[in-house]
């Protein structure tokens, strides 16, 4: 078990009780060999009484009189861990003058040993639960003894319903803060109390947030969106018992893809017209869009989504822009003369409205 105390803890104990009494300190592993030293001389050295003392589970204290191999005068007092000794800690002096000093480093040890495992504890618990969460989002087969255990564990009833919550960093605008708006994300996760939350992969943060108490955390992370647009992007999923989140997921997920114009957060319970268009086959769309938006580059699809995310308002259109209401018309009448649809007509509009929704939901190739 000396591996539970290592090297370079045991450096950094004895430095800094010597720092407090300005006496040598050795960590003794049970075979009596000095591990870590205040003298670096004398790692690795062989230690007679350092030996006793860890077999017999007894502080064995060194007069300069006395004659031991290895063995200066000082102190040398067992060091138990969950029953065991683990260690011998050895400290150099007249036995009176620095018994104390021993008991020092004694104790602190054991509270560093006390918070480290409970560290470990805490990131053993946290991998597990993200496994579980990773495994429930992507519908991933889960041996049911261990899904009891995990939920068992973490008080977490399958009766009880819940809402995922999905953050996206697009980092197609190449954000040098990006590390920045990760704590921010993680900041917004930990203020909602919930540990039922990951990273998963292409820059998403999944969360998942009981049903009951959703609508305390919209305004939070509509924050968190509105400060970093058009990065951040928020989606929010229908409710659903624990064990069916894979449908939420998808459901956030669908919400951010549905985003227009300058659009944060999107709640899956607010849309209408999405929920039909994510359902359509892929073939079925791809043609519709290919049909209607083939014609299009990017500068062009970004004017429509930005036109239909302002109610096809051409003065609020041009003002986010910044165009005049005379361009911003010249743009439209190009877009139906290549298109055949007239974004001023409600019905032609409906049809690149469609068009442009089915795009982002089926990430359909241009």
């Amino acid at each position: 078990m000396t591996e539970i105390i290592s090297g370079i803890l045991a450096d950094e104990i004895v430095l800094a009780v010597k720092d407090v009494c300005n006496h040598d300190i050795n960590f003794i592993n049970p075979k009596g060999i000095i591990f870590a030293s205040t003298d670096k001389n004398r790692v690795g050295d062989y230690h007679e009484i350092g030996k006793q003392a860890a077999a017999t589970g007894k502080t064995i204290e060194v007069e300069p009189s006395d004659n031991f191999s290895g063995s200066k005068p000082g102190v040398n007092i067992p060091f138990i861990f969950h029953g065991e000794v683990i260690a011998v800690i050895g400290i150099s002096g007249i036995p009176d003058e620095v018994r104390k000093f021993a008991y020092l480093a004694q104790r602190i040890s054991g509270i560093i040993l006390r918070e480290n495992e409970l560290e470990r504890i805490e990131q053993i618990q946290k991998t597990q639960l993200n496994q579980l969460i990773r495994a429930i989002i992507h519908k991933e087969h889960i041996n049911q003894e261990y899904l009891e255990s995990i939920l068992k564990k973490e008080k977490i009833s399958d009766c009880v319903e819940y809402n995922t919550i999905v953050v996206k960093i697009d980092t197609k605008y190449n954000p040098e803060n990006i590390s920045l708006i990760e704590n921010a994300v993680y900041s917004c996760f930990e203020q909602t109390g919930s540990r039922l939350f990951i990273s998963n992969l292409s820059n998403e943060f999944v969360i998942l947030l009981e049903s009951i108490k959703i609508k305390n955390y919209i305004g939070l992370f509509t924050r968190l969106a509105n400060r970093y647009e058009p990065i951040v992007k928020v989606g929010i999923g229908n409710s659903y018992p624990i064990l069916k989140q894979y449908r939420s997921y998808k459901n956030a997920r669908l919400a951010i893809n549905c985003m227009m114009g300058d659009e944060t957060l999107a709640i899956y319970d607010d849309l209408n017209l999405e929920i039909l268009l994510g359902n359509i086959s892929e073939e079925a769309g791809s043609l519709f869009v290919k049909r209607n938006l083939s014609a299009l580059d990017e500068e062009d699809r970004s004017l429509l989504k930005i036109y239909f995310g302002s109610n096809m308002s051409l003065k609020e259109t041009s003002e986010k822009l910044y165009i005049h209401k005379n361009t911003l018309q010249y743009k439209l009448d190009k877009i139906a003369r290549l298109t055949g649809c007239n974004p001023r007509i409600f019905t032609e509009a409906n049809v690149l409205y469609m068009a442009l929704k089915l795009e982002q939901l089926s990430y359909v190739a241009r």
